[in-house]
């Protein structure tokens, strides 16, 4: 039977492309064609036809066709290089209107043109003249004034006048024309039972009275409220004022006459309560008013008692005296009372100021005070104080007083130290102006008569917190609190040591049979085998029915005693412990060959021996030797040891290599054993290795690969005006991008766009710029290859649109090499037909002219200024 006859269909192929044809134009922007034709194979039966277009059409550009350039308009005259007495400006024009380009010719003439400008005269401002010398001043004595004067030369050319004054007035002062004081100004510091003060403000008014004295009103104000009530009664705060300003009696002297206003207080004041307090004062003299100024530091403890409602403030006295040159010392004994309650007190001073100022005419001069007021105003901030003051001859006055002697020029009294001369107190003596006082160690008491130091018992006047269990024991000065005796101690004969009491010698009946004195106590104890009863006797011990038996197995109690025995298997040692009989050890077993005798409490048993690294358990099993447990290897010292079933083997740590057991570990060269173990260098280490990158470079956290640190973005590099920063691979550099004449900086993108204004200027239709030149950067590593694609170029309009008809063309190569362009959809890619050097940089300027899409007129032109680094590195 014959088969049927099959017939296949053969579907059509396409030929390979012919070569394309040549360009359709000699010069400027043409077209080429290639053709393929469908024979590879034919259709046949019914076969399906090629698929695909048969013709192909591209873009080409044999070479740019001749242009001869033309001068662009001129531009507008820059400024002047002066601004007056003649200068120059410039304009300049571009031979761009067209560029010359292919071989068309540049344009004729010069590109600059210069003129001169602002050729009139400069102002010149006015300047005053030297100052005259100083006038006299207006008073002779006191605050006055002097002046001085100065004239302008008039300007010129429009030039600005004189700025300033033409005259000067400054305070002058030839000497004070000693007037008293008529206010006063001062500072209070310190604090006053742990009540800081900080800054508060004494102001007075110095008044004279005509009832012989002076009259001082005064206010302490910003104080703390907490503070009010310890400044009530302190109105000799303003010592150093109503001192200054006493009205003058007899042909005395006050502060002010004396000192001129300049003098240093230290005061102290004692109340009969025990508070001590001490002030400060520092009188700097008057201001230029004539105000006195002073300051006053206030530190110590007042009574605490106040705020009185009703305060009296008694009138007293002060005695002055003269106690060397520059030198006064002064006193008073004091009182006030609030809300009935009286508090004496006393004041003593020091006052020092300049010794060439003379002294007071009397040795002695008192003075004398009346009608104390104070109050302290509401809301606690502030007091008011009101004193009245005069100061006359002491009385006496020319004779020292007790305690002073009057020194041998007879011109101030001296202080007796009567310390010094014989010693009046028994322990301590404490010498003052004028007289002198004891005292005594903390522990002692001033007798009556005020010299005598006597111990104080403090233990008789319960003065002491020893608690229940402790004695007090007095000693000179103080006391000692000591431990009162347990039960089982005495006291010694000295009183003041607890010793132990001996009860067996002073009982020696108190044990039955043996007595044994202890520290603090006794104990009765019984001989050997016997115990001791509760009723004190001794009974025989049961040494087996104890918690602890004395045998390790059989025990049997006798009279004062016990007996041990062993059973089967075991010995007796030392008459209480059975020892286990090792009968392998002492020939009683018999086992075979291969067995191991293996011994047990009592008995013993034949196991099969162990294998080699093995080792029998106390339950009969082999187990595995822990040779680096146990120190059993041979591993070196720094090796480290590795157990494993029935052996062991020695390691080295990571990074580190040996040649076997008992070998040193030594250190793994990993930089030489491992090929490109770091992209870049391999540095080794003990035990390890690190890799690094060149500079420019950081390493990655892989801790293999180099990635370039871009400066530009990281360090935020200014490059400058008219400049870029290029990043590098390993580097960065700052590049110049200026554009040329005519062109302006597009603040957004940074580039060079040619506005249309000029109608010289050729614009396609529609279009804002006439040409942008963008700066492109590309940073390549080492190693690139020949005709190897560098960057690909896109040309978009204005409106960021995609210009798929653009004709691109290298206008500008390097002169290191050759860089191509070819045309991908619309797109340039640039490359080159030799390998790019390491370490290199390039630069070339490509042109991109975009037409419509029946390539006859331009839509938009674009020059790209591309900038190339090659790094010596792959990387």
């Amino acid at each position: 039977m014959e088969l049927p006859t099959v017939i296949l269909s053969v579907h059509g192929e396409y030929s390979p492309w012919t070569e394309w044809g040549a360009c359709s134009t000699s010069c400027g922007k043409g077209s080429k064609t290639r053709r393929r034709t469908c024979d590879n194979p034919r259709p046949e039966n019914g076969g399906r036809d090629c698929i695909g277009p048969s013709v192909e059409n591209t873009n080409c550009v044999i070479e740019l066709c001749p242009v001869h350039g033309n001068w662009a308009p001129w531009s507008v005259w820059g400024e002047c290089t002066l601004t007056c007495g003649g200068g120059q400006r410039k304009r300049v024009r571009t031979c761009s209107n067209p560029a010359p380009s292919g071989s068309g010719q540049p344009c004729a003439g010069s590109g600059e043109e210069m003129e001169y400008c602002n050729t009139q005269g400069c102002p010149v401002d006015g300047k005053f003249s030297e100052w005259s010398d100083w006038s006299a001043c207006s008073s002779t004595c006191g605050l006055g004034e002097k002046k001085r004067t100065r004239e302008c030369i008039q300007p010129s050319f429009g030039g600005r006048r004189c700025w300033g004054d033409t005259s000067q007035i400054m305070d002058c002062n030839l000497g004070s024309c000693f007037v008293l004081p008529r206010k006063a100004y001062g500072n209070l510091i310190g604090y006053i039972n742990n009540v800081d003060i900080a800054d508060a403000i004494i102001s007075a008014n110095i008044i004279p009275s005509e009832n012989g004295m002076t009259r001082v009103e005064a206010t302490v104000g910003n104080i703390p409220p907490s503070a009010a009530k310890y400044l009530q009664h302190l109105v000799s705060l303003l010592t150093p004022v109503y001192w200054s300003t006493a009205q003058e009696i007899d042909g005395a002297v006050n502060g002010y006459t004396l000192t001129k206003g300049n003098f240093t207080r230290e005061v102290q004041v004692e109340f009969a309560t025990g508070e001590v307090l001490k002030m400060s004062h520092y009188i700097s003299g008057t201001d230029s008013k004539g105000n006195l100024q002073f300051d006053v530091i206030i530190r110590g403890e007042v009574p605490e008692l106040g705020p009185f409602k009703n305060i009296h403030l008694r009138p007293f006295q002060e005695e002055y005296i003269q106690t060397g040159p520059g030198t006064i010392y002064a006193h008073s004994s004091r009182s006030f009372s609030g809300d009935g309650v009286i508090l004496p007190y006393a004041w003593n001073h020091t006052i020092n100021y300049e010794s060439t100022l003379g002294q007071m005419p009397y040795l002695v001069q008192q003075l004398t005070t009346k009608g104390l007021q104070v109050e302290i105003v509401p809301g606690d901030d502030a007091i008011s104080y009101v004193i009245e003051a005069s100061i006359g001859p002491g009385k006496p006055s020319n004779r020292c007083p007790t305690g002073f002697q009057l020194e041998s020029r007879q011109s101030y009294c001296k202080d007796d130290d009567e310390c010094a001369q014989s010693n009046p107190c028994s322990h301590i003596c404490l010498n003052g102006p004028g007289s002198f006082t004891c005292s005594c160690p903390i522990g002692f008491l001033l007798s009556q008569d005020s010299r005598t130091c006597q111990d104080i018992n403090e233990c008789s006047l319960s003065q002491t917190d020893c608690g229940p269990d402790m004695d007090c024991l007095n000693t000179p000065g103080s006391f000692r609190c000591v431990n009162a005796c347990p039960k089982g101690f005495k006291r010694d004969e000295k009183g003041d040591l607890c010793v132990d009491r001996n009860e067996c010698i002073e009982n020696p009946s108190i044990c039955e049979q043996s007595c044994q004195n202890l520290v603090g106590s006794y104990r009765c104890t019984c001989l050997p085998g016997y115990r001791l009863g509760d009723n004190g006797k001794c009974v025989d011990l049961d040494e087996c029915d104890m918690i602890t038996s004395p045998c390790s197995h059989t025990c049997v109690n006798t009279k004062g005693s016990f007996m041990c025995s062993c059973p089967s298997g075991y010995q007796l040692l030392n008459g209480r412990v059975c020892r286990d009989i090792n009968e392998c050890y002492e020939g009683g077993s018999n086992c075979r060959s291969g067995e191991e005798c293996i011994n047990k409490e009592g008995s013993f048993t034949c196991l099969k021996t162990c294998p080699t690294g093995y080792k029998r358990t106390e339950s009969g099993q082999c187990q595995d030797i822990d040779e680096c447990g146990e120190r059993q290897h041979k591993c070196y010292y720094n090796q480290l040891c590795v157990n494993t079933d029935g052996a062991y083997r020695c390691d080295c740590p990571a990074g580190f290599t040996s040649r076997g057991p008992g070998q040193p570990c030594i250190d793994r060269d990993e930089c030489a054993e491992v090929v490109s173990v770091c992209q870049h260098n391999c540095t080794n280490t003990r035990g390890s290795y690190t890799c690094s990158c060149p500079p420019g470079y950081r390493l990655e956290k892989d801790g293999y690969s180099c990635k370039d640190i871009n400066e530009c973005v990281e360090q935020n590099v200014n490059c400058g005006p008219e400049k870029m920063c290029f990043n590098q691979r390993g580097s960065y550099t700052c590049i110049d991008i200026p554009c040329p004449p005519d062109y302006a900086r597009d603040p957004t993108t940074n580039y060079c766009v040619l506005e249309c204004v000029d109608p010289n200027i050729p614009c396609p239709p529609g279009a804002k710029y006439a040409d942008i030149i963008e700066f492109k950067t590309i940073a390549l590593p080492a190693g690139s290859k020949d005709r190897q694609d560098l960057i690909r170029l896109t040309a978009y309009n204005q409106h960021d649109q995609y210009l798929p008809y653009t004709v691109f063309t290298v206008l500008l190569n390097d002169p290191q090499m050759e860089f191509l362009i070819r045309t991908d959809e619309g797109r340039g890619i640039v490359y080159t037909m030799e390998p790019l050097k390491d370490s290199s940089t390039y630069r070339i300027t490509v042109r991109a002219r975009s037409y419509d899409s029946s390539n006859r007129h331009i839509q938009y032109q674009t020059t790209f200024i591309i900038h190339i680094s090659v790094s010596a590195y792959p990387y």
